[in-house]
């Protein structure tokens, strides 16, 4: 919880299938940063080359597929 991942640059593109619901935030390399609700099901496309780094911003864990 509230911890971030190491800011890193993705090598493909990559879609997200949440698999609970929760809060992330989302803070790219230029310092900017978006805080979004994810629920079971949802989805959520990052182009090759984006730099970012994730939170998780709710008190639950955040579960994830990631393709």
């Amino acid at each position: 919880y509230n911890k971030a991942t190491p800011m890193h640059e993705l090598q493909l593109d990559q879609v997200y299938v949440f698999m609970s619901d929760g809060v992330m935030k989302f803070t790219r390399g230029d310092g900017t940063s978006s805080i979004e609700s994810v629920k079971l099901g949802g989805v959520r496309y990052v182009a090759k080359g984006t730099v970012e780094s994730e939170t998780v911003m709710s008190e639950a864990p955040v579960r994830m597929m990631v393709f």
